[in-house]
């Protein structure tokens, strides 16, 4: 959120404007954080252990998950994964519908650590450009 200093002179969608307690006009813009498709890897893998025969607390997937993300410092890429966690669309991108993906070329370095990474921490923001990137990428694909 932003407070603005004057009214905005043209309508955006993407921003909600609405008021503090004390009245001032405030710029707001919704944005998925990652939390749910955190949520959904954690299951994951949760249930990878107990299939395993080694049940894990929630609290120590989480941990574990978390802690791979931030120790790998190998990649500052996240090992060339890119994640977009569109469960519910996205309208800053203008993306209407959900559709949460983890994209990554042949060669990206697909480990518990990168694939973690993408949605624990800043390394990929969604935006209009890597959006446009990935789909063009995949619309010249040969394999």
């Amino acid at each position: 959120m932003v407070v603005l200093e004057r009214p905005l002179p043209t309508p955006h969608e993407e921003l909600d404007v609405v008021t503090t307690p004390s009245g001032d006009a405030v710029a707001m813009v919704h944005c998925n954080n990652g939390a749910s498709e955190i949520a959904g890897w954690a299951k994951v893998f949760g249930r990878f252990a107990e299939a395993a025969g080694t049940p894990l607390a929630a609290d120590d997937v989480y941990a574990t998950l978390l802690s791979e993300a931030v120790d790998d410092d190998t990649d500052p890429d996240a090992g060339g994964l890119l994640s977009f966690n569109y469960l519910a669309g996205e309208p800053v991108t203008h993306v209407e519908d959900g559709r949460p993906l983890l994209l990554r070329t042949p060669d990206a370095r697909f480990t518990s650590a990168t694939s973690s990474a993408p949605r624990c921490t800043a390394r990929s923001p969604p935006s209009r450009s890597a959006w446009t990137c990935c789909t063009a990428s995949r619309s010249t694909s040969t394999g």
